[in-house]
């Protein structure tokens, strides 16, 4: 019988094969999102914050066509309203969401306080709302 291992605090434990599927099976899952995210420009913090609830980790579930058609114009819809923004605008959004930069380096690549890159991000997300409403 194959014995299965996952690195625990650097040791390795033995589990169980449905511990173990379980494990990677998510671990694929999460990879395959933030794959999608780096392709789309986009982070799944973003679109929480701009209105697009999104579920990050899904158990067990199988997408219907429906479901992968829905999520595919949701992407087509964000990426819209992304293009509609100020090269400047797309850059802060893309930076701080996709790329996970804080604020404070923002402001300083920037030449701003941390106050005005904060105050620029929550105008642009109340700008995608907007657009989003029309």
């Amino acid at each position: 019988m194959k014995k299965y291992y996952l690195k625990i605090n650097g040791k390795k434990v033995e589990v169980t094969e449905e511990v173990y599927k379980a494990f990677y099976q998510e671990t694929e899952h999460e990879r395959y999102l933030t794959k999608i995210a780096v392709k789309h420009e986009c982070s799944f913090d973003m679109l929480e914050d701009i209105g697009f609830p999104i579920e990050t980790h899904l158990k067990n579930h199988v997408e219907s066509v429906e479901e992968i058609l829905i999520k595919d114009e949701t992407w087509a819809e964000i990426m819209g309203y992304l293009k509609l923004l100020t090269p400047y605008e797309r850059k802060l959004i893309t930076e701080h969401y996709l790329y996970d930069i804080q604020q404070v380096i923002l402001a300083k690549r920037n030449d701003k306080t941390k106050q005005a890159i904060n105050q620029s991000i929550n105008r642009i997300i109340k700008k995608i709302r907007k657009m989003k409403k029309f």
